[in-house]
Formats: C-alpha cells, sequence, structure tokens
C-alpha cells in the first residue's frame, strides 16, 4: 500500500516534465518524421507521400555529406571530452577533505550560465581582433588565429566551449555516483594498501560505468544553440 502511494506521489512530480518532454519535443520529433516521408508546399502541408524521395535527393547533397560530418566530429569531440573532464573532477573532489567544497562549487558554476551569455562571452573570447585570446598570442609574438572564420580551428574551438558549458552537469552526476558507493570497500582497498588509481578502479569502478553511461547518452539540445548562436553573432556582425 505504502509503495503504491509512494509511486502516486512519484508519478505528481514526473508529470510535469513528462508533458513538457511530450510536448516540445517527443510530438515535434515523431511529426517531423512522419513529414520527411511527403512532399510540401511552401506553407508547410502536406501535399503527396514521396516515399524515400527526400532521403535520396539529401543523400546526394554535397552539403548535406560537409554538415553530417562535421557533426559526427561535434560528437566525438565534445561526448567524451565533456564526460572524460567531469570524471577527473570528480575524482578529484570525491575525498572528503575540508575545503573541498569550495572546489566543487567552481566545478558546477557552468550550469547556473545560459547558453546565450556563454556564447556572448566566448565570442568576445574568440574574437580575430579584440579577443582576450588572441591579444594574448599576439603579445607572446605569435600570429592570431581565426577561431571561429578558420575551418579547420572553428569545429574545436566550439566543441570546447561545449565541453565547458556541459562539464558541471556530467560532474555533478558522477559525483552523485561515486559518494553512493559503500566506503567499507574502499576502506577494504585502503587496507589491502592499493595505491590511488587501483583503489579508484576496484572501489568505484560499477558506480563509475553507470553513471559514465548516462553522462554518455546524455547529448543536450544546448549544445547545438551554441553554433546556432555563434553563427548568428558572425553573421549580425558582417552584415
Amino acid at each position: 500500500m505504502k509503495s503504491k502511494h509512494t509511486m502516486q506521489w512519484a508519478m505528481v512530480f514526473i508529470m510535469p516534465s513528462l508533458l513538457i518532454f511530450i510536448v516540445f519535443t517527443l510530438y515535434p520529433f515523431v511529426w517531423t518524421c512522419i513529414q520527411s516521408f511527403f512532399a510540401t508546399n511552401t506553407r508547410g502541408e502536406l501535399i503527396r507521400f514521396n516515399e524515400l524521395g527526400n532521403y535520396l535527393i539529401l543523400l546526394k547533397s554535397t552539403l548535406y555529406k560537409i554538415s553530417f560530418k562535421n557533426t559526427i566530429m561535434y560528437i566525438i569531440l565534445t561526448v567524451p571530452g565533456t564526460v572524460l573532464l567531469a570524471l577527473v573532477m570528480a575524482l578529484l573532489t570525491n575525498a572528503d577533505i575540508k575545503g573541498m567544497n569550495i572546489f566543487r562549487t567552481i566545478f558546477t558554476f557552468t550550469m547556473g550560465i545560459s547558453c546565450a551569455a556563454a556564447s556572448m562571452f566566448w565570442n568576445f573570447m574568440y574574437h580575430p581582433t579584440m579577443g582576450l585570446i588572441n591579444a594574448i598570442i599576439a603579445k607572446l609574438g605569435g600570429e592570431k588565429i581565426g577561431w571561429l572564420t578558420d575551418t579547420h580551428v572553428a569545429i574545436i574551438s566550439i566543441s570546447l566551449v561545449t565541453i565547458w558549458l556541459n562539464s558541471g552537469y556530467c560532474y555533478l552526476i558522477l559525483v552523485g555516483g561515486l559518494k553512493s558507493i559503500d566506503k567499507v570497500y574502499m576502506e577494504c582497498s585502503a587496507i589491502a594498501g592499493l595505491g590511488f588509481l587501483e583503489e579508484t578502479e576496484k572501489g568505484d569502478s560499477s558506480a563509475i560505468i553507470s553513471v559514465f553511461v548516462l553522462c554518455t547518452g546524455h547529448f543536450d539540445c544546448k549544445c547545438i544553440s551554441v553554433i546556432w548562436r555563434d553563427r548568428y553573432d558572425d553573421t549580425r556582425r558582417s552584415c
């Protein structure tokens, strides 16, 4: 009876987020998939069933191939990079040492930064003439870099912003996973005389693997928003 009552309260708290997910994520995704098999007019109305015609046209597009390659490269750089950085931060702050809460706060502060604010900040940092990064490089005698204009560097620059912006979220999940480990395992590892890396491997492996999969599967839509915002600012400056 108690379990049923708990489940009812759980559904009450989950329902708002579930409704938002269905209305703004699931429904548009399903409707877009349906539309992809139809030909539409300029107003977006479905005209006729086009089978796989739209996909065949897409696969022949050179622009699509370039976009697909850039997207894969972006995922390869950002997803593992974000999780690995968060994992290192979580392992460093897992110990209950005095003053460690300060570093935990610093590592999670990016969660409170909006995508628009982060994009404007890094647009200024990456600016080819007034950017702080290029100013430091020029001061050291180096040549200025087009962080967002050079096609070989832009994907790396945006990936670094995404890693920085999302590392706080993954860090919070990983710390929660590490804190859920029974201290008995860690004490046994310490008694056995294992080093830091061996102790982490023996005591933390199960929790790390589970939360690692969770974090890796999470690919936030605000990552794409960073690219859109940077592109919008560049276009606005060129007008």
